[in-house]
């Protein structure tokens, strides 16, 4: 009985495998969360093969393939010089540096660099993807 038990599993753990292997996301996969494990430290995932295997699932479970695998470049990639300004405008409009205005403290570059080095590797923006890919009903290939 547990020996039919483990061929059960190992024949599903198989399957699981061959189809991350063909899904022709799966490279796309692997090179982000190279990015991801590698290139922004992230704890999450212990191994970039268990970062990949999250991302293929997502894969599988949306129709707007690139528009999931855009969010994680997003939340990977240093943001634009023009997004950073606009966070910083932003930030300023709502009155969040008027004593530094005030005083005359008010350095806006030192804020549009720090802008641009907090949102590059946003592991805040990464969780959000990931909810986001996995709010929405699965409509994959292989889900019916």
């Amino acid at each position: 009985m547990i020996r039919a038990a483990f061929l059960r599993f190992a024949a599903v753990a198989v399957a699981l495998v061959s189809v991350a292997g063909c899904n022709p996301n799966a490279k796309e996969c692997e090179a982000i969360c190279r990015r991801f494990v590698s290139g922004c430290g992230f704890g999450a995932w212990s191994s970039v093969e268990q970062c990949q295997s999250g991302c293929v699932e997502d894969m599988y479970r949306r129709t707007d393939v690139d528009a999931v695998m855009a969010c994680y470049e997003a939340a990977v990639d240093a943001p634009t010089r023009e997004q950073a300004e606009a966070k910083v405008d932003a930030a300023i409009d709502g009155g969040f540096f008027g004593l530094q205005v005030a005083d005359g403290t008010f350095d806006r570059e030192s804020l549009v660099v720090g802008a641009i080095e907090s949102g590059t590797c946003d592991v805040f923006a990464v969780i959000q993807c990931k909810v986001e890919a996995v709010q929405e009903r699965p409509s994959g290939p292989f889900i019916q």
